[in-house]
């Protein structure tokens, strides 16, 4: 065997502790941004609501508080014309008044919809 024994090594340096500290931030960073690369940002109802013409503003209100909450995000981009796949998510969850997502969507029973092909989950 080659055994050499004890490794005696020096003590850390100021320099090298920097080192080391400025290294796990920047790792700590990195694995904060890769979590929020996958979240959508929140978007204020009072910022999507300003954008829209006065008449619509009372429909919008009524409808954002007539669906659950978990449903709010998705109707909000749509609304700010943000995305169309929100828009598509939207509309789908209004016509399935809303229960037994995200699953009632995927089996829609109204092949007739312009929307049908395009609803989420459909494969």
């Amino acid at each position: 065997m080659n055994d050499t024994g004890p490794t005696i090594s020096a003590p850390p340096t100021p320099v090298a502790d920097q080192r080391a500290a400025q290294l796990a931030q920047a790792r700590a960073q990195a694995r904060a941004k890769a979590r929020m690369a996958g979240k959508k940002p929140d978007i204020k109802p009072a910022d999507v609501l300003a954008q829209l013409p006065l008449t619509q503003r009372p429909t919008v209100e009524r409808r954002l508080a007539d669906m659950p909450p978990k449903c709010r995000p998705a109707y909000l981009r749509a609304m700010g014309g943000k995305s169309r796949l929100a828009a598509i998510r939207a509309k789908c969850n209004e016509c399935m008044g809303w229960e037994g997502l995200p699953y009632s969507v995927r089996d829609c029973t109204a092949p007739a919809c312009p929307l049908y092909p395009y609803r989420p989950g459909a494969g």
